[in-house]
């Protein structure tokens, strides 16, 4: 399997898209009995290209064990496994009746997790309005009438990429989220908070039984997100892999736990259970070590 399949796991996961929409799946099992198996190895070369002999092979796959399972428990996973067997070789087995290609989907991407607080710029949309590409076009949330809070909105995804990359507005990181039938703009400043500032997460019910993700923070992360740009109407943006997956109103936490509540657009309960588990397993630790399948 392509390494680049890990990257489109990660911009399915904030479109409420299935995986199997999007890659063929790994020829890995599902047995009658209700057993994934998985074949992986750590790939010879690293992210950033670098390429890995066989020896430091071997002690990322010892590295990637434990962040493995930490995953697959995070998504709710009881009965699991996951061992090396030797040149960087790893095998993975979980008790579920989901597809390997949606257990991969936990397990693969790198997890890089990101809170930044989403700004208000809507002067300058205004500004740019005659620049924009065609079908995009300028809204307003519902019952504002602040200039500020003016966005763009397009049916297209890659309308709002088109945005992105053509209108340089130099004021933060300019990404996708949905909205309605189509797609919108937030315009995202620094990161507050990282994965160095996550000690776990997981899934827990909401009062209607929704599920939501629980995410325990270190004693310094709060603080920040009280200070900086944050203000009493700050809203947030939580990024994995670059992609946004939810968005927070105002302060999310005050006693070190972060709630994350699946993306409005997400409301059948099936696609919001897929949502927090994707989330809950990616968040709980970053995956360093470039995976691939070699079944």
């Amino acid at each position: 399997m392509p390494d680049s399949n890990a990257v489109q796991w990660a911009l399915c996961l904030g479109f409420g898209l299935l995986v199997s929409a999007i890659v063929p799946p790994p020829a890995a099992a599902t047995d009658l009995s209700g057993t994934v198996t998985l074949n992986l190895t750590v790939a010879s070369t690293t992210r950033a290209g670098d390429s890995l002999n066989v020896r430091t092979r071997r002690k990322m796959a010892k590295r990637a064990v434990p962040r493995i399972e930490k995953r697959l428990r995070a998504a709710g996973f009881k009965h699991l496994n996951a061992e090396t067997r030797g040149n960087g070789n790893l095998y993975v087995e979980v008790g579920t009746k989901l597809s390997p290609m949606t257990i991969m989907g936990f397990i693969v991407p790198e997890g890089r997790f990101e809170v930044r607080p989403i700004r208000s710029v809507g002067a300058l949309w205004q500004q740019n309005s005659t620049r924009l590409p065609d079908g995009a076009e300028l809204r307003q949330p519902d019952g504002s009438m602040a200039r500020s809070d003016a966005y763009v909105w397009a049916p297209e995804r890659s309308d709002i990429k088109t945005v992105a990359g053509t209108l340089d507005l130099g004021v933060g990181l300019i990404r996708p989220y949905p909205e309605g039938d189509g797609w919108r703009t937030l315009v995202l400043g620094d990161p507050v908070l990282s994965n160095s500032d996550v000690q776990g997460a997981g899934i827990r019910p909401g009062h209607l039984g929704e599920p939501f993700v629980s995410v325990s923070l270190n004693g310094s992360a709060a603080d920040r997100l009280r200070s900086g740009e944050s203000g009493p109407d700050t809203r947030w943006a939580v990024l994995l892999d670059g992609e946004v997956v939810t968005v927070l109103d105002r302060e999310p936490t005050s006693s070190g736990v972060l709630n994350l509540s699946p993306p409005a657009h997400l409301d059948a309960t099936a696609a919001q259970r897929r949502w927090a588990r994707q989330v809950a397993a990616r968040i709980s630790t970053p995956m360093p070590v470039r995976l691939v399948s070699t079944d």
